[in-house]
């Protein structure tokens, strides 16, 4: 024997139930025409030769297929920039996002007076990290974390040792 279940009655009234939209972090780019090629090989060059984008997604569209790229100095860059290749023609067409780089270059590596005291350093035969580190404070100089140093050193070793066959090549 089935059992009947009553109604469902809300206790809000139906107005008051109204769906908020769903907020999103997500920002929407708006898009000028910059530019228009006649290939993807064309244009790609022409993207890669200002070394400021790497390529971030690629999607396909019914139309078309799109290509977006981010700023490659910093994530929160707020410059875009996409390629347009509409299925109908080999033309790609370059969108730039109308915000501008907002981002500040920061020096990346060591200082060069750092790295000129690490090389005088290293040519009177202080080779290892922590001897290095040690002189620099003693001299003064503004010394680098020890990971920065130890990256820096391989380098100088060749650049050494290049120096080294040169010298013995010409004696």
């Amino acid at each position: 024997m089935a059992h009947a279940l009553p109604e469902y009655v809300s206790d809000s009234s139906s107005d008051e139930e109204v769906a908020q939209p769903h907020s999103s972090k997500r920002l929407f780019a708006n898009y000028i025409h910059r530019q228009k090629f006649g290939s993807l090989v064309e244009a790609k060059l022409e993207v890669h030769s200002q070394k400021s984008w790497y390529e971030r997604r690629t999607v396909s569209h019914e139309n078309d297929k799109r290509i977006y790229y981010d700023c490659k100095w910093s994530r929160k860059c707020p410059s875009k920039m996409m390629l347009i290749m509409p299925h109908t023609c080999s033309d790609v067409y370059q969108h730039v996002s109308d915000g501008d780089h907002n981002h500040e270059l920061t020096p990346t590596g060591l200082p060069d007076a750092t790295k000129q005291a690490v090389s005088e350093l290293f040519l009177l035969g202080v080779t290892k990290p922590n001897a290095i580190l040690k002189a620099l404070r003693a001299k003064g100089v503004c010394t680098p974390p020890k990971k920065k140093l130890n990256h820096y050193l391989p380098k100088l070793r060749a650049d050494n040792s290049k120096i080294q066959n040169l010298i013995k090549g010409y004696l």
